[in-house]
């Protein structure tokens, strides 16, 4: 396809067309003059001549460059193609291999729990309050969710319950939320309590034992699991890790304060238990 001729173009045309007229011009005078006259109108020329040659010079100089810009410019796009293309396929390996990594924790969470049926979901948008924490994942009723249903992550750890379900969307009350309220046991001790969301230590990521048994043996470092009582959540999900025991002066108010294993503050994959046998 031929390129437009730009104003370069048209300037180095004009240049060529004046030094063919001075050609002319001279070699006319020579043919027609004496000597006398041609060795003088050449005499006149000379420094015209040579300022000529340099213009020319220089014209195919900026010439040359606007050739070689375009090969430039023509590389450029290819390169700009090319790593587009890239990109692209950057995109799609990461979107396999996160789906891969999805599978294998998929696999796994099954083999530990066969009983289980899952549904897995991702995390749309999160409810900003000072007292709650909740959000809503991308899966509804008509994936099977259902109000009631213990979500976890991908290694098992608990997130929290659905509390509200629509066609294609659900909301889930984290375990932080202060209306959270889960059957609990030590796994080290057997100790059963209630962890639950409170309004302090939510600020913190946080939440709290209480309702310890006498002569408790709770200490820091334990693995706070989900009790199975009441048959709200099955047994063993691991809820957290006790960082301290507060003591009250009469004991009586004594708690625990757990910090979640599953990491609520960067949530985007995760799997709903909708069905599971109740022991």
């Amino acid at each position: 396809m031929n390129k437009p001729i730009n104003k370069k173009r048209i300037a180095i045309l004009a240049a060529a067309v004046l030094v063919a007229l001075i050609a002319t011009l001279s070699l006319t005078l020579g043919r027609s003059g004496s000597d006398a006259v041609t060795g003088s109108v050449n005499t006149a020329m000379k420094p015209l001549k040579t300022l000529m040659s340099a213009i020319v010079d220089q014209l195919e100089d900026i010439y040359g460059y606007l050739y070689r810009y375009d090969q430039l410019q023509a590389e450029n796009e290819q390169l700009r193609a090319q790593i587009s293309e890239l990109e692209q396929e950057y995109r799609e390996y990461i979107e396999v291999s996160d789906e891969n990594v999805r599978l294998r924790a998929l696999l796994g969470l099954s083999e530990r729990n066969a009983d289980y049926k899952y549904a897995d979901a991702t995390v749309i948008s999160w409810t900003s309050s000072s007292w709650g924490s909740s959000f809503t994942m991308d899966k509804g009723s008509a994936g099977g969710v259902k109000v009631g249903d213990p979500v976890i992550s991908e290694n098992g750890d608990l997130i929290g319950r659905v509390t509200a379900v629509s066609s294609n969307t659900s909301t889930v009350t984290t375990l932080l939320d202060t209306d959270s309220s889960i059957g609990a046991e030590d796994s080290q001790t057997n100790e059963l309590a209630v962890a639950r969301g409170d309004f302090e230590l939510l600020k913190q990521g946080k939440l709290k034992l209480a309702f310890l048994p006498e002569n408790y043996a709770v200490k820091a470092g334990d693995t706070i699991v989900t009790s199975g009582g009441g048959g709200t959540y099955p047994q063993g999900l691991v809820i957290g890790t006790v960082d301290e025991v507060v003591s009250s002066s009469s004991g009586l108010t004594d708690y625990a304060v757990i910090t979640p294993s599953a990491n609520l503050s960067n949530l985007e994959f995760l799997y709903i238990i909708t069905s599971y046998n109740a022991d």
